[in-house]
């Protein structure tokens, strides 16, 4: 079964796309530059369809070398967009030039070069302006690139100019998750964790995504150092320093800083040259079974010559391999050791601030104010538990005896007042009961008392009644 080319299957995710139906390819696939004034609802759409279709292109895969960008030159972008009848789409060009001007798309050229971070350019319109407009572009290219032409995606005779566009949605999004990643690995409190030369920071980025390009490399060094501020970049003799930054570092490269990437450097180089050496070492064994096992006995002395000289060989590779394995563990304890003594650093560090804070807030107590404030605190207690009671022991109201005396003689006629009358067959006997009863009260109410009657005194009247 013979492989699907890359054209092949670009024409068929080109044809699936929703935006691009049979009918309306021609128009699509059309110099439609003249619909701008003519018709610019159908020029809009077809703007639109674009956009959708070469930003979904980018996001299947389906594009070689970058997963945030595409290039018109590796391999040619309008080849790799045709398809049978309609060809190459002919309004490539003012298709990318309105990419560029809504913000959809980046010319890597306009990209690297900024001074600026581009989060703030594409979040201002005058800016973003700047950088796009024929004159500021022409001044721009002249001051920053010594460029003497505006910014276009064709050139005189309406090809397409080498140029790499990169979705800026994508790179944000791309970039995020290599951000997430990075913020575990340096956060570890390990300082070596955020040095990096560019070979070592590539092949850490690679670990997180194996698909990462060298071109989406460089684009995302740049967006992190110049767009997020993440990180900080310095060249130093050969070598490009890459630090990523957390709350815990300098915001800037160190010499100190500089001395551990260039271990992690040499370490990386001898890891290397270490696995070189064992796969060679590995291949002579190979080809040394093969020699034994098919060796003639007509030509055992060539044979001998050849498995001696191997052996010599795989001899110098081990004691080359043995001198470069116990270099790399010096090496790996000197990191380790560098990495221990910052720690300590900063654990020094917070017990030293931690110290000061201590005997700062202690100098501002004074003991004696202390044993003062524990007699105010004791006497007000006092006082308090005085007070309360005080009010407690003051609850009970005035009471006066008389007021009591009246109240009683009231619920005494109230009680009269609200007797249930009694049953017919019992009136006579309840009526001369009752009459003699009353008799009685009048006798008692005539009788002279020295003074008041006592409560104990009324209970049995009470009763009676």
């Amino acid at each position: 079964m013979t492989e699907v080319s890359q054209e092949t299957k670009i024409e068929e995710f080109i044809r699936s796309n929703p935006h691009f139906p049979k009918s309306r390819l021609n128009s699509l696939y059309s110099n439609f530059e003249n619909l701008k004034h003519l018709n610019p609802e159908g020029f809009e759409a077809n703007i639109q369809a674009w956009s959708d279709l070469l930003i979904s292109l980018l996001q299947s895969g389906l594009l070689a070398g970058s997963q945030v960008s595409i290039n018109t030159f590796s391999p040619n972008i309008a080849q790799l967009l045709a398809i049978p009848v309609y060809g190459q789409p002919k309004g490539l060009g003012i298709i990318l030039n309105e990419l560029v001007q809504r913000r959809v798309l980046i010319p890597y050229s306009l990209y690297i070069n900024a001074t600026d971070s581009y989060v703030s350019i594409m979040n201002d319109s005058i800016k973003f302006t700047d950088y796009i407009s024929p004159s500021k572009w022409l001044h721009w290219g002249i001051q920053q690139l010594r460029l003497t032409s505006i910014f276009t995606a064709t050139n005189k005779k309406n090809e397409l100019n080498k140029e790499t566009y990169i979705s800026w949605s994508i790179l944000c999004a791309f970039g995020q998750k290599f951000v997430n990643e990075i913020q575990k690995e340096i956060n570890v409190g390990i300082r070596s964790s955020s040095l990096f030369d560019k070979l070592s920071c590539y092949s850490y980025m690679k670990s997180i995504d194996p698909g990462l390009s060298p071109t989406d490399f460089e684009i995302l060094l740049v967006y992190f150092s110049r767009d997020l501020g993440i990180c900080k970049l310095k060249q130093q003799d050969n070598i490009t320093c890459i630090k990523f930054l957390n709350e815990g570092n300098l915001n800037y490269i160190s010499d100190e800083d500089i001395g551990i990437i260039r271990l992690k450097s040499t370490i990386t180089a001898i890891e290397k040259r270490n696995e070189e050496l064992e796969i060679k070492s590995v291949n002579i064994s190979n080809n040394m079974k093969v020699l034994l096992k098919n060796r003639n006995s007509s030509n055992e002395i060539g044979t001998n010559i050849r498995l001696k000289n191997m052996l010599k060989s795989r001899r110098e590779i081990h004691a080359s391999l043995e001198k470069s394995s116990s270099a790399l563990s010096q090496l790996n304890t000197a990191l380790l050791k560098i990495n221990d003594a910052t720690s300590n650093k900063n654990i020094f560090d917070l017990l030293s601030e931690s110290s000061k804070l201590l005997n700062a807030l202690n100098e501002s107590i004074n003991l004696d104010d202390v044993d003062n404030l524990q007699i105010e605190l004791e006497e007000g207690y006092d006082k308090t538990n005085a007070i309360s009671e005080s009010l407690s022991s003051s609850g009970t109201a005035y009471i006066n005896e008389e007021e009591l005396e009246d109240e009683l003689d009231k619920l005494y006629a109230q009680e009269s007042s609200n007797m249930e009358p009694v049953a017919a067959n019992d009136s006579n006997n309840t009526n001369n009961n009752t009459e003699d009863d009353l008799e009685l009260i009048r006798k008692l109410q005539d009788m002279k008392v020295s003074g008041k009657i006592t409560n104990k005194e009324k209970k049995p009247l009470e009763a009676y009644n």
